[in-house]
């Protein structure tokens, strides 16, 4: 995930420690091309939802259905494991990432944005 997102050593370690801390479960799911992570993502359960997080597929290997395997994987995954739904968070303006959601039969139902104060000078 690092790699792929072009994570500091500081903020892999927060990402590490984040994910460590889980308590439901979880699973990655990673897709290998050429001997180089090509797409990643992980998915949590809860109340029979799998939500989607994370995902991210090499830049190079874009458009090459990557990101289609690995959430396929965790579907799989998640539907062995009794889960009965599935949701994820996409940004608005991200379209190649929601026409795949929506390949996987996810809509969007609302959306949302952050406010936080102005920076005082």
């Amino acid at each position: 995930m690092a790699r792929l997102q072009g994570h500091t050593q500081a903020q892999a370690a927060i990402y590490r420690r984040i994910v460590g801390a889980i308590a439901i479960p979880a699973r990655f799911a990673l897709l290998i091309v050429d001997g180089a992570p090509a797409g990643l993502a992980y998915g949590a359960i809860h109340d029979g939802l799998l939500c989607y997080e994370s995902v991210i597929t090499d830049p190079r290997r874009r458009r090459q259905g990557c990101a289609r395997r690995v959430i396929a994987s965790l579907a799989s995954w998640a539907h062995d494991s009794g889960a009965t739904g599935a949701c994820l968070q996409v940004e608005a303006g991200n379209t190649p990432a929601r026409t795949l959601y929506q390949g996987f039969g996810l809509a969007e139902r609302y959306r949302y944005h952050y406010r936080r104060e102005p920076v005082q000078c």
